[in-house]
C-alpha cells in the first residue's frame, strides 16, 4: 500500500508542481527579491541523483518492506486517499471530512477552541474535489495530510484491515496542507490522536486582529519551513516570490539517509552508496586536531540530527530562512545536506528560551528540550553524544528498517559476539544493559545474564534504590526514569527526553496545578518573576518541570505515593519565592546564603566542603538530594552519620537525635543573643544598627536558653528547649510533626494531630492550655487566650514601649514594617504609623542605642511564625523582659 501511494503521489505532485508554474529549477527561476537569479542547486551530470525508494526496492526487498511500515513513510501522505486521515472526532468509524456534507468544527471534540471564529471557523468537509477545510467562504483543499501515523506498523494497527487508521490507532497529531498559488501551506486546524480532539494550529496565519479571515504570508509556506525533513529528494526555491518545490518520495525514505542513489542503483558498491552504519570521515569535526571514531560518531549522527532538531537552516532568501538545513552553495544557489556532510554547515540549532526546560544547549543551565523534532539537542549534550569513542550513534538504538510499538524498533546489539534480545515491547531494558552490562552498578551482569534474564530484575532494582534516594520495591524500565515525557508533540508530555540523565523533580518553577500552556506563556516572555503586590499569585497555574519521577508512573498527582506531590505543594519547591530569587540579579547565589538557599551549597555545608556561590536558575530549591543520601536506598543525611549534632549562631551545640538535625542546620537564624552582646561590646551605647536573626528560626525558639535564642537579660532565668512533656514522645521533633515520621513531604503538621486533645480548635493559632483548662492571661488583658493570642497582646505593648523609648530617651522616632528590610524605620513625621514612603531602606532606622537594640532584636524575632507552638513561654519570657528593660510597666503581666 505505501509503495502504491509513493508511485501515484509522484506522479500527482509532480504533475501539479510543473502545470502551476513555469517552475523547472532552471536558472531563470528567482530566489529572493528584485533581480536575484538564486536558484536551487542543479545537480552536475557526475554526481549522484535521487531516483527514488521503489528502486531501491528491486534488491533491497526486506530491508524496503521494514521500512515501508516505520513511522518515516507515515509523515507526508497522500490527501486525495481518505485511508490517511485520522481525525475521527464524531466517533463514526470514518474521517470527519468523510462523513457526508458539511461539518462545523466547533461542534466537534475540541472545537471551542475555534469559537472565537464566529461563522468563520473552519468547515470540514469532502466533494468530487477531495476533501476540504471551509474558511468563511474560501474552500481549501487538501493535497497533503501531515503526521498521524500508526501506533504500531500501519497492518498491525489496522486490526479490522479497513485501511483506515483512525483515532488511538494513530499517534500524535494530524495537519492538514493545501494549495495556494504555487506554495503549500498548512491550514490552522490540528487534531491529537491522544484525546482525540481538535486543537487550533497558527490560526493566526489565517485570521486577522478582528478574527476574521485573512490571506496568508508567502513566507509561511511548507516548503520554507518543513518540506526539507518530510520528503526525500527535495528541491525548493522561489519562483517570482512564491517557495515551490518537487520531490522524489513523498516520505522520509532510502536516500534521506543514504544519500542519492544513482550511482549505486546504475552499479551496485558499497563505494557509491552512503551507510550511516559504517561511514567514516576525514573531518576534523571535533576540533581536536585529529580524526578519529568521535568524528565517525559525529557524521554518523548527523544524518539523525538534520531533521531531529529544531532550529533554522542557513540559507536566506525572500527575506526569510529556510527553516530546515540548508546553505549558499559558491554559486549562491540553495545546497542542502546531504549524508557525510557536516551537518552543523547547514544549521543553526535553536538558542530560544521557550524550546527548553531551562536555558539552551549553549549555556550551563539547559535541561531537557520542550518540543518536538529536537532529539538532537538532548542527544548531543548529554553523556551519550559523541565525544568519547565508545559512544554510540543514533542507529544503535534505532533500527530505521523495521516498525515499533510508538516509534522505531530497537536496534538488535551484540555484544562479545553475543546477541541480546530485545525482549518484548514493554521493555526496553535489554537494550541498555546490553552496553551498562559489567559496568558501574551492573558490573556482575554478563550478556548471558541479560538474554536469560538472570538477575537482571534484581540488578535493576537495587539500582533505582540507590540512585533514587529512597527504598523502592520494584523494577522500572530505564526509559521511563533515563527518558521521561517532557517534550510536547501534540499534548503535554508526549515525547521522550533524549538526554539520558535523570531529571528531578528538583527543577520547579512553582507549586499548585501544572498547566503546561501556564508555564509556557511565562517562558515565552522572558520576564523575571514580580509579585504584584496585590495579594494575587500570577503564577498559581503554574508547576514543575516534567521530571522522571512524575512521568514514570511512580509519583503521579493523586497516586498512592504522593511524596513528589506533596513536596511540590512546600516552602522548599517554591521556585518563585523570594528565598530562591533574591541574588538573581546578581546571577548567582552568595556563598554566604548557598548552605541553606541552593542545593548544592547544603550539600557542601554537610559534607564539610568549602562553601561556593552556586547557580540561581537550576537547580534552585531544596528538592531530594538536600535531605536523601546519594545511594543510600532512601537513607537521610542525618542516617548516614551525617549532621549529628547541629551548631547555632551562638556557638552552642544540640542534636534532636533524628533527622530534625537536617531541618535544623537551616531553621535557625543567623544571628542570636549573643550577636547583640558582641555588637554593644564592640561599640558600646551605640548608635547600632538594627541585627536581624534571619527568618523561619523555629529551632533556635525550640531550643530557647539553650541556643540563646532571643536576647537573654542579666538576672533572669529562661526555658530551655521544649520537649512537649505531654505528647508522650510523639510529635516533639521536626519529623515526627512536620513529616508526621516520614509519611508527609509537605512539611506541614496536621491540625488532627493536635485536636484530638486540643479539642475545638480550628487553626494552630487557636492552640493553649489542652483539655478544658482555663488559658493563662499572660498579657493581662483580662481574657486568657490562645499562646498566640497572648504573644499578640505582648508584641504589642513590646512595641508601643519601644516607640516611646525612641522619642523619650533617644529622640527620634521609630515605626515598624513587617516584610520591609531592615524592618525598623524613621518615623518622619512623628505620628506613631508607617505612612507611605517611610518603609524603604534609605530611611532604615541607625540610632538605635544598646536597650533598644536588645529589645528590637527579640520583638522582631518573636514576629517568626508558630514561635507560639514551638516555645511559647521562651518567647513571653523575653518579651516581658524586654519592656521591663526598656522601663516599661510589667506589673499586669505573668511571667512564665
Amino acid at each position: 500500500m505505501v509503495r502504491k501511494i509513493t508511485k501515484t503521489f509522484f506522479v500527482i505532485a509532480l504533475s501539479l508542481f510543473m502545470s502551476a508554474s513555469a517552475f523547472v529549477f532552471s536558472s531563470e527561476a528567482n530566489v529572493g527579491q528584485g533581480t536575484s537569479t538564486k536558484n536551487p542547486k542543479k545537480p552536475k551530470r557526475n554526481e549522484a541523483q535521487f531516483v527514488g525508494a521503489d528502486r531501491c526496492s528491486g534488491c533491497h526487498t526486506n530491508t524496503h518492506a521494514g521500512w515501508s511500515e516505520t513511522a518515516h513513510t507515515q509523515k507526508l501522505r497522500d490527501g486525495s486517499l481518505e485511508g490517511n486521515y485520522m481525525n475521527d472526532g464524531s466517533l463514526t468509524d470514518r474521517s470527519d471530512y468523510f462523513d457526508g456534507g458539511e461539518v462545523d468544527i466547533r461542534t466537534l471534540p475540541g472545537g471551542s477552541k475555534f469559537d472565537a471564529f464566529g461563522d468563520n471557523a473552519p468547515i470540514l468537509g469532502s466533494d468530487g474535489g477531495g476533501a476540504y477545510i471551509k474558511i468563511g467562504a474560501a474552500k481549501y483543499y487538501i493535497l497533503f495530510t501531515l503526521g498521524g501515523s500508526a501506533i504500531q506498523s500501519r497492518s498491525e494497527a489496522d486490526a479490522n484491515d479497513d485501511g483506515t487508521i483512525l483515532n488511538d490507532e494513530a499517534q500524535w497529531k494530524q495537519r492538514y496542507i493545501t494549495m495556494i498559488g504555487k506554495s503549500n501551506y498548512i491550514l490552522p486546524v490540528q487534531f491529537n490522536a491522544k484525546n482525540q480532539q481538535y486543537t487550533t494550529y497558527h490560526p493566526e496565519d489565517w485570521y486577522d486582529d478582528a478574527n476574521l479571515p485573512k490571506e496568508i504570508g508567502k513566507n509561511r509556506s511548507y516548503e520554507r519551513r518543513c518540506a526539507g525533513c518530510h520528503v526525500t529528494g527535495l528541491q525548493v526555491g522561489l519562483d517570482e516570490g512564491e517557495w515551490v518545490m518537487s520531490f522524489s518520495d513523498i516520505s522520509v525514505a532510502c536516500e534521506a539517509c543514504h544519500g542519492p542513489g544513482s550511482q549505486h542503483a546504475a552499479s551496485p558498491s558499497k563505494e557509491n552508496i552512503v551507510n550511516p552504519g559504517t561511514m567514516t570521515t576525514d573531518m576534523d569535526l571535533n576540533g581536536d586536531s585529529s580524526v578519529d571514531q568521535v568524528d565517525t560518531l559525529m557524521v554518523r549522527n548527523f544524518v539523525c540530527y538534520q531533521c531531529h532538531s529544531r532550529g533554522a537552516g542557513k540559507f536566506s532568501a525572500g527575506g526569510t530562512t529556510l527553516a530546515y538545513p540548508s546553505r549558499e552553495d559558491v554559486s549562491g544557489r540553495i545546497e542542502l545536506y546531504r549524508p557525510g556532510m557536516d551537518w552543523r554547515e547547514f544549521y543553526d540549532i535553536s538558542t530560544k528560551r521557550n524550546d527548553y526546560w531551562g536555558g539552551d544547549p549553549t549555556s550551563g543551565d539547559f535541561i531537557t528540550s520542550k518540543g518536538h523534532h529536537q532529539q538532537q539537542q538532548d542527544h548531543a549534550f548529554g553523556p551519550h553524544g559523541a565525544d568519547r569513542p565508545w559512544d554510540h550513534a543514533c542507529h544503535e538504538c534505532h533500527s530505521m528498517h523495521k516498525a515499533d510499538k510508538e516509534h522505531l524498533v530497537l536496534a538488535e546489539i551484540v555484544e562479545d559476539g553475543i546477541p541480546v534480545d530485545n525482549g518484548s515491547a514493554s521493555t526496553n531494558n535489554p537494550l541498555c544493559l546490553a552496553c551498562h552490562s559489567g559496568h558501574g552498578d551492573f558490573a556482575d551482569l554478563t550478556p548471558q545474564d541479560i538474554n536469560t534474564n538472570t538477575g537482571v530484575d534484581e540488578a535493576i532494582q537495587d539500582h533505582t534504590k540507590n540512585r533514587a534516594y529512597m527504598d523502592v520495591p520494584f523494577t522500572n524500565n530505564c526509559s521511563e526514569c533515563h527518558m521521561p515525557d517532557t517534550a510536547k508533540s501534540a499534548l503535554e508530555g508526549d515525547i521522550k527526553s533524549h538526554v539520558f540523565n535523570i531529571i528531578w523533580p528538583n527543577y520547579v518553577q512553582q507549586s499548585g496545578t501544572f498547566s503546561w500552556s501556564g508555564f509556557q506563556k511565562w517562558w515565552e516572555s522572558n520576564e523575571s518573576f514580580v509579585d504584584p503586590g496585590d495579594g494575587t499569585d500570577p503564577f498559581a497555574s503554574i508547576g514543575p518541570i516534567p521530571n522522571s519521577c512524575m512521568t514514570s508512573g511512580c509519583h503521579v498527582p493523586g497516586a498512592d505515593d504522593d511524596i513528589v506531590t506533596q513536596w511540590y505543594g512546600s516552602g522548599h519547591a517554591d521556585g518563585f519565592g523570594e528565598p530562591f530569587n533574591h541574588w538573581n540579579a546578581d546571577g548567582a547565589v552568595s556563598s554566604r546564603c548557598v548552605r541553606c538557599h541552593t542545593m548544592g551549597g547544603f550539600t557542601q555545608l554537610i559534607n564539610g566542603e568549602e562553601l561556593t556561590a552556586q547557580s540561581v536558575i537550576f537547580p534552585k530549591v531544596l528538592g531530594c538530594e538536600t535531605c536523601h543520601e546519594p545511594n543510600g536506598g532512601g537513607q537521610t543525611v542525618y542516617e548516614a552519620g551525617k549532621v549529628q549534632e547541629v551548631m547555632f549562631p551562638s556557638g552552642d551545640i544540640q542534636s534532636l537525635g533524628d533527622s530534625s538535625n537536617i531541618c535544623m542546620t537551616c531553621h535557625q537564624g543567623r544571628e542570636s543573643g549573643a550577636s547583640i552582646d558582641e555588637e554593644i561590646a564592640e561599640n558600646p551605647g551605640g548608635p547600632h544598627t538594627f541585627i536581624n536573626r534571619h527568618y523561619y528560626a523555629a529551632a533556635a525558639i525550640l531550643f530557647g536558653d539553650g541556643v540563646n535564642a532571643g536576647y537573654e537579660y542579666d538576672g533572669k532565668t529562661y526555658l530551655g528547649q521544649n520537649t512537649y512533656p505531654g505528647h508522650g514522645g510523639g510529635l516533639d521533633t521536626c519529623v515526627k510533626c512536620h513529616m508526621r515520621g516520614v509519611e508527609d513531604h509537605n512539611f506541614l503538621p496536621e491540625l488532627g494531630d493536635c485536636s484530638g486533645c486540643h479539642s475545638g480548635i480550628t487553626d494552630f493559632e487557636e492552640l493553649g492550655r489542652p483539655f478544658g483548662l482555663p488559658n493563662i492571661d499572660y498579657d493581662g488583658d483580662g481574657t486568657g487566650e490562645s499562646f498566640q493570642g497572648e504573644i499578640d497582646g505582648l508584641e504589642a505593648a513590646l512595641l508601643a514601649e519601644i516607640q516611646t523609648y525612641a522619642a523619650n530617651v533617644i529622640g527620634d522616632w521609630i515605626i515598624y514594617q513587617a516584610g520591609a528590610y531592615p524592618y525598623f524605620f524613621n518615623d518622619t513625621n512623628e505620628n506613631g504609623t508607617v505612612d507611605p514612603g517611610e518603609a524603604i531602606f534609605p530611611n532604615r532606622y541607625t540610632t538605635f542605642d544598646d536597650a533598644l537594640l536588645k529589645a528590637a532584636f527579640n520583638y522582631h524575632s518573636n514576629q517568626d511564625p508558630c514561635g507560639d507552638i514551638h516555645n511559647h513561654k521562651y518567647v513571653i519570657q523575653t518579651i516581658i523582659d524586654s519592656i521591663e528593660d526598656l522601663g516599661g510597666n510589667v506589673g499586669g503581666f505573668i511571667r512564665p
